[in-house]
């Protein structure tokens, strides 16, 4: 039976004739599968590769389902994020937010994002949602989101920003509290 093949949620509508044991049953139950096949995950890493930005787009947003496998997909997710495609480099940050430890771990690569004014605006604003809710107490990421929020000419047009500033401060706070 094929698992998993098309992009987007794993579901399996799973139908069972339980009426001998039951009686005439209405309802259909649809089943998860929240941890595709490892073949899949080797077909997508190895589709970030491909020429087709909308191949590496669908294996970017793909790689969101292999929460347990951070170690070996967060690297190959991080890098998309210099992807020349915009919609590849849009799906990463997207997919990334699944693997909240490798965040936490690796804030440089969203401070980068954060800092470069060229990436589209929904990127930068991911990545800076990402440091305020995930990275670590760290000088450099308080000034990065200072600073983008700063350069805002009305911060009230950016509410991702300042709200992950806001987070930020705040998550840091409450550490120097305990």
């Amino acid at each position: 039976m094929p698992v998993a093949e098309p992009s987007g949620g794993y579901d399996l509508l799973c139908a069972v004739d339980l009426s001998p044991l039951y009686g005439k049953i209405e309802e259909k139950h649809s089943i998860v599968i929240t941890q595709p096949p490892a073949d899949i995950l080797d077909r997508r890493l190895a589709e970030l590769e491909s020429e087709n930005p909308v191949v590496r787009s669908t294996a970017v947003r793909d790689l969101a389902y292999f929460e347990g496998q951070g170690p070996r997909v967060f690297p190959a997710l991080a890098a998309c994020l210099d992807d020349p495609s915009e919609a590849v480099a849009t799906s990463a940050i997207y997919s990334l937010y699944y693997y909240p430890e490798q965040i936490k771990a690796n804030p440089a690569c969203f401070l980068k994002v954060l800092r470069n004014r060229e990436k589209p605006q929904q990127v930068r604003n991911r990545a800076a949602y990402y440091l305020g809710r995930f990275a670590p107490k760290n000088a450099q990421i308080e000034k990065a989101l200072k600073k983008a929020v700063e350069a805002l000419e009305d911060p009230s047009s950016n509410g991702t920003l300042v709200y992950a500033l806001k987070q930020y401060r705040d998550r840091m706070n409450e550490k120097s509290e305990d």
